[in-house]
């Protein structure tokens, strides 16, 4: 078995932490409204897309294989 498949980069957790702190938070702040001027949004509509940012580095730097996992662990 090759050690080096089981090895985990610092920066891969900060980003799977960040991932699934963006995840929890979005469902979190969905019940809020947020106002800026007459335009009324939901905390959950500004930080979900962050997810999608820190997903798609994930995918571009690890690869897929990386990604499917980390979307694994931030849906359980």
């Amino acid at each position: 078995m090759n050690n080096k498949d089981n090895q985990v980069s610092v920066l891969f957790m900060l980003f799977s932490i960040l991932f699934c702190v963006c995840l929890i938070a979005a469902n979190v702040l969905e019940t809020k409204q947020i106002a800026f001027g007459s335009i009324s949004l939901t905390g959950g509509l500004i930080v979900f897309p962050v997810s999608y940012i820190i997903n798609d580095c994930v995918c571009e730097v690890w690869g897929y294989k990386k990604t499917r996992m980390l979307i694994w662990i931030g849906f359980a």
